[in-house]
């Protein structure tokens, strides 16, 4: 799959011949950073072109990765920084809801040196429905998630301990999505920002 990707990424990088230019690439939901498929886009980017692929290892795996998003987009923001100081410029990538973490650190580092952001199978619109994954992580969710009073448990502040439920966005409830989520409301400007996603 990353293959696929990596290709293009590839002739888009043409700015790296006089900069110097760094990939960071951000995994998704029950996900660890050292998975075979950002081991395979790593290793085929490094032999393809002169560039280092720095997969970020953070909130790794199932639980971890269930953190609340604005806990974890300033965790994961400090070792990016890092990282990203030493270069010229970076690539954000982020798959699935990595690509939704990366959006969230972009918003809050206000002097960012990301050229590029691409997310790849993130949910950036949001979700309306339990995700393919989710439904294997808690099997009666899907279920759950069709009864006519979920969106209580979603915008609840025991759904939104939830990461997948930050950016759930049910378009028959916009009213308690705009109250009682705060993540993504706040990255896509539907509310004002504050300190939340700093």
């Amino acid at each position: 799959m990353f293959q696929r990707v990596a290709l293009p990424l590839l002739l888009l990088l043409g700015l790296s011949s006089c900069l110097n230019v760094g990939i960071l690439h951000m995994h998704g939901l029950d996900e660890f950073y050292n998975a075979p498929d950002h081991l395979s886009f790593q290793k085929y980017i490094q032999e393809h072109s002169n560039l280092t692929v720095h997969l970020i290892d953070a909130f790794n795996g199932r639980r971890p990765s269930l953190t609340r998003l604005s806990m974890q987009v300033p965790e994961i923001l400090e070792q990016v920084k890092e990282i990203a100081a030493q270069y010229d410029a970076v690539i954000a990538v982020g798959y699935s809801q990595g690509g939704i973490v990366w959006r969230g650190m972009i918003e809050a580092w206000d002097d960012h040196n990301v050229d590029t952001f691409i997310s790849i199978a993130s949910p950036q619109h949001g979700i309306a429905g339990p995700p393919p994954l989710v439904k294997d992580m808690v099997p009666f969710i899907d279920n759950f998630a069709r009864t006519p009073t979920f969106y209580r448990f979603v915008y609840s502040k025991q759904g939104q301990r939830l990461a997948p439920l930050n950016y759930y966005l049910d378009p028959n409830h916009y009213d308690r999505y705009l109250k009682y989520s705060d993540f993504f409301p706040r990255l896509k400007k539907e509310k004002s920002t504050d300190s939340t996603l700093r």
